[in-house]
């Protein structure tokens, strides 16, 4: 990541960007651990959220009583889900099968082998999120304070 942004009409170094992300990210854990809510441009709104068990008074909450901590992320009018969409070219699930019984492949593209991908998606009406099968990508979009994003896709180390 850090070289795609060097390399990119960037007048900084690969190693002043590192730096800059690293203690951008340090500042980030550290006033999101603080409880509050960080704006970082339009990438989105970070946050903390915790799962707990419900518990029958408040008196009877301890910290035994979190399930989970997580990291929300919302997105902001720019990478809004529908804005993404617009941007984004969807391909037809069978554009990517072409050749699928033998296995697909050509001469400089070995073949996959013959698996079986989900091609479906499905909804969680409660939190907004969205698994979708095929390219193995499950995205949330998080909402209330114990709900948040359980991303899949690619991690991108910076």
């Amino acid at each position: 990541f850090v070289t795609h942004i060097s390399e990119h009409n960037s007048p900084y170094s690969r190693g002043t960007i590192h730096g800059v992300l690293m203690d951008a990210l340090d500042c980030l854990k550290h006033l999101i651990l603080d409880g509050k809510s960080v704006r970082f441009s339009d990438l989105g709104l970070f946050s903390i959220g915790m799962t707990s068990r419900g518990e029958v008074s408040k008196e009877k909450v301890t910290a035994a009583s979190v399930l989970g901590v997580h990291l929300i992320v919302r997105n902001t009018k720019s990478w809004s889900n529908a804005e993404l969409k617009k941007l984004t070219k969807i391909v037809a699930y069978d554009d990517y099968t072409t050749g699928a019984e033998d296995g697909g492949g050509t001469e400089n593209t070995p073949s996959g082998g013959n698996t079986n991908q989900g091609a479906g998606g499905e909804t969680n009406k409660d939190n907004g999120g969205t698994s979708q099968g095929g390219g193995g990508t499950s995205q949330g979009t998080g909402g209330g304070t114990d709900s948040g994003t359980d991303g899949g896709g690619d991690n991108v180390n910076f």
